[in-house]
């Protein structure tokens, strides 16, 4: 096969370019739904050169990008390489790199100096145009010279030492009217909002409008929090990991044009043990129903919440928290302007998904008994990674002993390189509508039913007697 052209200087562009100057506050009608999936490595099969504790690779395309879900190389000596695998031949013509923690204002562990090659059924060739060198940025789009077409492409960088990928994203031709590859927006088919589906909880809830409405990603009457009145109501959402928090966007009020939206309140962050004011985000007398915030300066916290300054039942349809960047996010990022799906998540199996636990004593997989036909609400069929083998019959969620997911079929193993880190999928229902190509996406932790979603992060589980136990946890 012939060597490839020589590469060029790479065609990046910042995701900042792809922001248009926005006010801090513009009309529901105004606000985009997100679009379909384009993002080609969005749930594939992935492969690392090394990964540090539970941030596997598998994290780097499960469609979000944030700290806590992140894959990550540890203080390795390089190069560290990221493979995405497709069960046949794909056309490629550009990526998007989400790199580095945000742990302060400024994020750490960057991929400065990375390509992205693809595999010819011989070996690895650089795609010309896709070589990164000194890079500072948090996001970087890069648009290759030419598509590429192959089942294997990855990502690889030089650097030594820690490096964290939050999120990559593959994209196919996009091509302008003169046939010039235009790529696509920053941020298209990722989830950066960090409260998206995040354990949510209030100080009240006015008949069944539950507080996790307000991070389920639609923005509707049918889908948010409202508390029964009082001042100094609050919402609070759970990140789960330290986050540092730029800006937030609330959507509020009620009917189609956002009427009576949240008037009076504040957003606050937990430092410590105490509350304290976000810089920037207190309202007074607001009249708009999709409201920009952008905070004077940014925070890191693990908790934020919602706090009203007067009484009234705030109308919090989704409240969206944000990674600090130049320009902010437009509003209309990772909402749906709209009623959430009809259909239930325990119907439409058609996602993976990562359930993190660590590996003790005090927690154990016990068999269960029922017949692998059986599913409900608190028993369904899940599939393993395949690189995990030890059998093991049952993954418990939640206090001990009552919140437990039965495997059904030839149970999984567990070897040390998986520790800590499972992944499972629903089974998709047999028949037409397995193929139905409306399937609302499976969504977890929002999905699991409600005394499931109240229950705190992933409780430690160990193998059975006998399998191979590692010694180190997530």
């Amino acid at each position: 096969m012939s060597s490839p052209a020589p590469a060029r200087p790479p065609r990046l562009r910042l995701a900042a370019l792809f922001l248009a100057a926005i006010g801090s506050a513009i009309p529901l009608s105004a606000a985009n739904p997100t679009p379909g999936r384009v993002n080609f490595a969005k749930y594939q099969q992935v492969a690392a050169s090394v990964h540090n504790s539970t941030y596997i690779a598998d994290f780097a395309v499960n469609g979000t990008a944030g700290n806590f879900a992140s894959w990550r190389t540890g203080n390795n000596p390089g190069p560290h390489w990221l493979e995405i695998t497709y069960p046949r031949r794909i056309t490629l013509a550009s990526a998007h790199t989400h790199s580095g923690l945000f742990l302060s204002e400024n994020p750490v562990q960057l991929w400065q100096n990375f390509r992205i090659q693809y595999h010819d059924g011989n070996g690895w060739i650089d795609i010309p145009g896709s070589t990164v060198t000194g890079n500072t940025n948090p996001e970087v789009n890069v648009i290759f010279d030419a598509p590429a077409t192959s089942d294997r492409f990855r990502l690889i960088g030089g650097d030594n030492g820690s490096r964290a990928l939050r999120e990559i994203a593959l994209f196919p031709p996009n091509p302008d009217e003169d046939g010039d590859e235009q790529g696509h927006p920053a941020g298209t088919g990722v989830t950066l909002n960090l409260a998206a589906r995040r354990p949510a909880t209030a100080s009240s809830i006015r008949n069944d409008n539950f507080a996790r409405h307000a991070v389920d990603g639609y923005v509707d009457d049918a889908s948010r929090w409202l508390c029964e009145g009082d001042a100094g109501e609050t919402l609070e959402i759970d990140l789960i990991g330290a986050e540092t928090i730029g800006s937030a966007h609330l959507y509020s009020g009620q009917g189609a044009d956002g009427t009576n939206p949240a008037r009076n309140f504040a957003l606050d962050y937990r430092d410590g043990d105490e509350w304290l004011p976000i810089p920037g985000a207190a309202f007074a007398e607001n009249s708009s129903p999709a409201l920009e915030i952008p905070f004077t300066t940014p925070v890191t916290t693990t908790r934020v919440r919602y706090r009203t300054t007067t009484g009234n039942f705030a109308r919090v349809r989704q409240l969206l928290l944000f990674p600090p960047r130049e320009g902010g996010h437009p509003l209309g990022r990772d909402v749906t302007i709209g009623p959430p799906p009809a259909g239930s998540w325990e119907t439409h199996g058609d996602s993976d998904f990562i359930v993190r636990c660590d590996i003790s004593e005090d927690r154990r997989l016990r068999q269960h008994s029922r017949p692998a036909a059986t599913r409900s609400r608190r028993h369904m069929d899940v599939a393993f990674l395949p690189a995990i083998s030890g059998r093991l019959v049952e993954l418990q969620l939640g206090p001990p002993a009552q919140h437990r997911f039965p495997l059904h079929g030839p149970g999984p193993h567990l070897q040390p390189d998986a520790v800590g880190e499972f992944q499972f999928r629903p089974r998709r229902p047999a028949g037409p509508d397995r193929q139905h190509p409306q399937r609302p996406p499976v969504q977890f932790p929002s999905g699991l039913p409600r005394r499931l979603q109240r229950a705190r992060p992933i409780q430690p589980v160990r193998p059975i007697a006998g399998s191979r136990q590692p010694g180190h946890g997530g």
